[in-house]
């Protein structure tokens, strides 16, 4: 394995405790033992009589209400049917580096889309880039935070910073290099920040922890915001100042393709369903 998969462990910090980088690296697949238990349980699930109408999908967890909606739409029209595997793009990479189970990967960043490539892989179909997205601050709905600047997280009145695991999961990678971008002091803020961190296994488990304590502030996508009731955004950094956020998509190499899985990577590069990405949230390249 190459250098991505150092520390690409989920982390759960402030949950359920980190895993060491030194025990990873002897070992870059323990961490995901169970979900690799959870993809054959999963394949198994899918199993049926025309295995080849039917789609496996792995998809970033930010993307699943939008994929789910257009999956539908694919299946009410095609007759096949198509499953879904929502995770954070690191869990799902490896999965599928190990597992002969999916059609379609769709990751949130281009580092785990180019591991997978030189694992061999990607069938090869041009620019993978499809989608991007912007990071917002959000807290509780009934905080009472309020923030004018980044710079002003050094000093709010908060517990915890909830992001996904930052050296692994694309959104937590993302938050962590624009915290790191914001100057305090003779720091950034990152580094004021960061004994207040609680990684979290991907995007949508961190807006559902900030979602469930005031107490807690968290940088997610704005594209997961729209989904929640129960958070609100106090900030968003400027377009300058987003870090550039690439969501991935890829046809992956089976011995036994999907006889579908090409008509339904088609549809989502189509109009109708970059429409549907704009609906919900997500910037479309053009």
């Amino acid at each position: 394995m190459n250098e991505l998969m150092k520390g690409a462990t989920p982390n759960r910090q402030g949950q359920k405790g980190f895993r060491s980088a030194r025990r990873f690296r002897r070992r870059p697949f323990q961490g995901c033992s169970a979900a690799l238990v959870a993809l054959f349980c999963w394949v198994a699930a899918c199993a049926g009589p025309e295995p080849r109408s039917v789609i496996l999908v792995a998809a970033a967890s930010s993307l699943k209400d939008v994929v789910s909606e257009l999956g539908e739409r694919f299946e009410r029209r095609t007759g096949a049917r198509v499953d879904f595997n929502f995770a954070g793009s690191n869990i799902l990479a490896q999965q599928i580096a190990v597992a002969d189970a999916v059609d379609v990967f769709l990751s949130a960043d281009r580092r785990w889309f180019d591991f997978l490539k030189t694992e061999g892989r990607i069938i090869d179909r041009g620019d993978a880039v499809f989608l991007s997205n912007r990071l917002v601050v959000i807290s509780h709905a009934d905080s009472k935070l309020t923030l004018a600047e980044p710079a002003g997280l050094a000093a709010a009145d908060f517990q915890h910073l909830v992001i996904a695991n930052p050296e692994a999961v694309p959104a937590g990678r993302y938050s962590k290099a624009w915290l790191e971008q914001v100057a305090v002091g003779a720091g950034s803020l990152w580094d004021v920040l960061a004994p207040k961190v609680a990684p979290a296994l991907d995007v949508r488990a961190a807006l559902a922890l900030v979602a469930s304590d005031p107490a807690m502030v968290g940088v997610v996508y704005a594209s997961d915001q729209l989904v929640s009731e129960r958070t609100r955004v106090i900030f968003e950094p400027a377009p300058s100042e987003q870090p550039a956020i690439e969501y991935c998509a890829a046809l992956i190499s089976r011995s036994q393709p999907s006889s579908v899985a090409l008509d339904f990577y088609t549809f989502l590069m189509g109009e109708e369903a970059r429409a549907a990405f704009r609906d919900h949230g997500f910037e479309v390249p053009e």
